[in-house]
């Protein structure tokens, strides 16, 4: 939802998850420790977050990708990831979409993001399918659950971080990826979400799983 107006708003993978003014609370507060002082004040409201810079401008942000991008003059250069301020996340409703492998084979026909076994013939196509899936209509349906034959270094085993605080980690890691971090590598968050898993996948820059288990 639009932090202004209440209205629909852009997609956003954390937008599940943040569910509800004690998450929003949980996000601000964890982003609020990693600004560069002196930042902007960030306060979560209905619907978003409303970010007021010191020169008095004010931005709602409807999202997270939004928040972190309308905060990032004073967040300096993303290091790697260490425990700020604590927070939970709200658990989201049942996830319905459905998950697909990627595997490179230049020997099999092609299959698209329509089938549970994606086939392409090479790295640049299966990053293509990774940037379609972390996008609408395509990120509403399905999530990325494995990936094979890809030799570039994105397609190698996630890392895995794991926090206590999961509003930290989603801040920490959307904080990186926006800075590119990401790009040519893959990571994985792990943090409690009410009884489940936050569960966060992002390769070649992009989020391709943002679910809870």
């Amino acid at each position: 939802m639009c932090g202004a107006c209440g209205e629909p708003g852009t997609v956003d993978w954390a937008r599940p998850f943040v569910a509800g003014l004690p998450a929003r609370l949980a996000v601000a507060a964890a982003l609020t420790a990693r600004l560069v002082r002196p930042g902007p004040k960030i306060t979560a409201r209905a619907g978003g977050w409303l970010v007021s810079a010191p020169t008095g401008a004010t931005m709602p942000c409807s999202a997270l990708t939004e928040l972190v991008t309308a905060a990032r003059a004073w967040l300096g250069e993303p290091v790697e990831f260490t425990p700020h301020a604590g927070g939970a996340l709200a658990e989201p409703e049942p996830d319905a979409r459905q998950g697909v492998t990627i595997r490179v084979d230049p020997g099999r026909a092609p299959r698209g993001l329509g089938n549970a076994d994606v086939v392409v013939p090479d790295d640049d196509a299966a990053r293509d399918v990774l940037t379609a899936l972390a996008r609408p209509p395509w990120s509403l349906r399905r999530f990325l659950t494995g990936i094979d034959g890809v030799r570039e270094p994105w397609g190698a085993d996630a890392r895995v971080v794991r926090a206590d605080a999961a509003a930290d980690l989603v801040v920490w890691a959307e904080h990186a990826r926006q800075a590119g971090r990401f790009d040519d590598s893959a990571v994985r968050l792990e943090s409690p979400v009410g009884g489940r898993t936050l569960d966060v996948e992002i390769r070649a820059g992009h989020v391709v799983r943002a679910r809870a288990c």
